[in-house]
């Protein structure tokens, strides 16, 4: 829930701002000093460790000056939250079996099953239709981001809601062996498992991953 609320607030958070400006034709403001200097920061009487720190209100003083409109939203990266989000369930079944083969030596066999869901999946909304490149064998989906201008809103950069919509379903057979004497005890396990998952982002504060279960 931090990255929603940070993002929709004022200042909003998690936004950025490329400097300089695109000025307008024929305007002599071009450079990042040139246009740092119209809010009265001379970048030449500053050291690097003295570099400045600009406020929202620093960056509409040099929009306003250069007469251009300034978006703090534009190419922002936003994320939201489904409404229907969940938190994640799941549910485990499990049994074994044991058998004596000879006095003190056992065999034994365990199934476990874990299904999961309403995992958390990381969405981007504003992508352009996927399409199959004929030279990926794997046929995997590719949606051609190579610039801000092929995304549907081309004002903003990604567009992420986290949802409940992904799953997990882990798979194990457990076969054992003990082997008891009056001198100690023998014993060896083997876990035979299959980890199949839509999406794997545990702990992940950002980033799209929508994939399929394989």
């Amino acid at each position: 829930m931090a990255a929603p609320t940070n993002n929709f607030r004022l200042p909003p958070g998690d936004l950025s701002v490329s400097l300089p400006f695109p000025a307008p034709v024929g305007s002599p403001h071009v450079t990042l000093y040139d246009q740092m200097k119209l809010i009265g920061i001379d970048l030449n009487r500053r050291s690097l460790d003295n570099l400045p720190t600009l406020a929202p209100d620093q960056i509409t003083a040099i929009a306003e000056a250069l007469g251009i409109e300034n978006n703090p939203f534009a190419g922002a990266r936003v994320t939201l939250v489904d409404a229907g989000v969940k938190n994640p369930m799941a549910r485990q079944y499990g049994g074994g079996l044991q058998r004596e083969i000879r006095p003190g030596w056992s065999l034994g066999a365990d199934v476990l099953v874990v299904d999961t869901t309403r995992l958390e999946r990381n969405r981007d909304l504003n992508v352009p239709l996927p399409s199959l490149r004929p030279d990926d064998p794997a046929e995997r989906p590719f949606f051609g981001l190579r610039g801000a201008s092929l995304r549907p809103v081309p004002a903003l950069d990604s567009v992420t809601v986290r949802e409940s919509t992904a799953e997990a379903l882990y798979r194990a057979l457990t076969v054992s062996s003990e082997l008891r004497r009056s001198w100690g005890q023998l014993s060896a396990h083997y876990v035979l498992s299959k980890n199949e998952s839509s999406d794997d982002n545990e702990r992940d504060a950002g980033g799209d991953f929508l994939r399929e279960r394989v």
